[in-house]
């Protein structure tokens, strides 16, 4: 539950909250993977009742919002932290061109994985200077940062710190299902163009050779490693064949923006589940009821 709340609102799968559920059933992984970061109340209830009964509405809610503002902790912590880099007072105002530039910074720090107090300011210099050339749809993220300035300040010609950490939450909180997503449509567009017979699935050999010849440098995984994936159909080894969906919704695919979560593709088939859960009502079905509830489901 807590997986499919936070995939759906924000394309942001939690580290430890695997989809199976496996990552609550071992004790490597108790605690969502987080360990020490879970206050000790917490990981102790969630470590106790995963591993005996589940855990209650009540007990879910609890972590759930427990997660939240470690989320947002860490936002405001990052937020500090460019502050720092780009040589600003936390308890200054900034103008709304310097708020940008703290914004721009936190971003791009986010689309690239970095934790930017760990960074040095050359670094910092370095990353935003080669900014649109490592991350191709920085342009995409840009409108976003347009849309949180304008949300949280509009017509203001400076912001206090509690305003550029309002900012970089919408920004965290839209990424993966505005910005991500269009990635995400954009390749799986070029995938189906080489679906010639629509099975959903693309030649090998041509996804390759569109890397080579038509500029889609995403697309050059090797072969073990698709296969190990799950992404690559090879039931006829003279003519392996790419995933499309697959390939999309791998977690190699999504990228390592917070010490929490991951921010990833968003499945299309969750709201699939979402209505065979409404029908449902059950924590277990049939084959038969699984079809009979999909074959009245309008097309």
């Amino acid at each position: 539950a807590m997986h499919r709340l936070f995939f759906q609102h924000h394309g942001w799968q939690v580290k430890g909250l695997a989809p199976a559920g496996k990552a609550w059933t071992t004790a490597s992984s108790s605690g969502l993977g987080m360990g020490a970061r879970l206050p000790g109340q917490v990981r102790e209830l969630f470590e106790e009742r995963t591993w005996r009964d589940g855990l209650t509405l009540l007990e879910v809610s609890l972590i759930t919002a427990t997660l939240e503002n470690l989320i947002h902790s860490e936002v405001v912590g990052r937020v500090h932290a460019t502050y720092e880099k780009l040589r600003h007072h936390p308890d200054l105002d900034l103008g709304i061109q310097d708020a940008s530039a703290v914004l721009d910074t936190y971003a791009a720090a986010y689309v690239n994985g970095f934790d930017i107090s760990e960074l040095p300011r050359a670094s910092v210099e370095l990353m935003m200077k080669d900014i649109q050339q490592d991350y191709p749809y920085w342009n995409n993220t840009l409108s976003l940062l347009r849309e949180a300035r304008e949300e949280v300040a509009p017509g203001r010609h400076s912001v206090a710190l509690p305003d550029v950490a309002r900012m970089a939450e919408i920004v965290s909180a839209r990424f993966a299902s505005g910005p991500l997503q269009q990635n995400c449509e954009d390749i799986t567009a070029r995938l189906v163009k080489m679906d010639v017979h629509g099975t959903g699935r693309v030649r090998l050999r041509d996804f390759y050779k569109s890397n080579l010849n038509d500029g889609n440098w995403q697309f050059m995984e090797r072969v073990d490693y698709l296969r190990h994936l799950g992404a690559l159909d090879d039931s006829n080894p003279g003519d392996p064949r790419v995933i499309i969906p697959n390939y999309i919704y791998m977690h190699a695919n999504c990228l390592n923006v917070s010490s929490f979560y991951d921010a990833c593709c968003i499945d299309k088939c969750e709201h699939l589940l979402d209505l065979l859960e409404d029908k449902v009502r059950a924590p277990l079905a049939t084959a038969d009821e699984i079809i009979s509830v999909l074959a009245g489901l309008p097309r």
